[in-house]
């Protein structure tokens, strides 16, 4: 099983992404969060601890880090679909609505193969957002009349 990255005193940007993907895998995210940060702090701006990074914040539901790692990923690789992806589901689940549809739909563009579960999951993110989106302009709902007292 992987170590924690203490017990890795020499190790590169690479190891600590690897070790990383390991904890991800065996589902030990805060873990796998530590191990992101160790190769980002080696290797600053690395795509893929950013974007993994974003991943594992996602399923911890912390969703603040994960929109700013994710957003960091889209704009030094804005042809990273994955980045994307997680900038919509972080934005969404902050109530950004409009930023998460934009992410989604950007994801959906990048995906170059049509079709496929991929583009499904993101067509569902996207009626998400289309039903929050048409939530919040809606109008407040009008309260009934008072019905009229009885007749004496």
């Amino acid at each position: 099983t992987p170590r924690s990255p203490a017990h890795h005193p020499a190790m590169d940007a690479a190891g600590a992404l690897a070790e990383g993907n390991a904890f991800f895998v065996d589902d030990d995210l805060a873990r796998a969060v530590e191990s992101y940060t160790l190769a980002l702090d080696l290797e600053d701006g690395m795509l893929r601890a950013l974007v993994n990074r974003a991943a594992a914040q996602c399923r911890l539901g912390e969703w603040m880090p994960a929109l700013e790692d994710a957003k960091r990923a889209a704009e030094a690789d804005p042809s990273c679909e994955a980045a994307f992806f997680h900038k919509g589901v972080a934005a969404f689940e902050l109530e950004e609505f409009e930023v998460a549809k934009a992410s989604f739909e950007k994801g959906r563009e990048l995906l170059t193969a049509g079709g496929g579960p991929d583009r499904r999951k993101y067509s569902t993110w996207i009626r998400k957002c289309d039903v929050e989106l048409a939530a919040d302009d809606a109008p407040p709902p009008v309260a009934a009349a008072p019905a009229p007292a009885p007749a004496p």
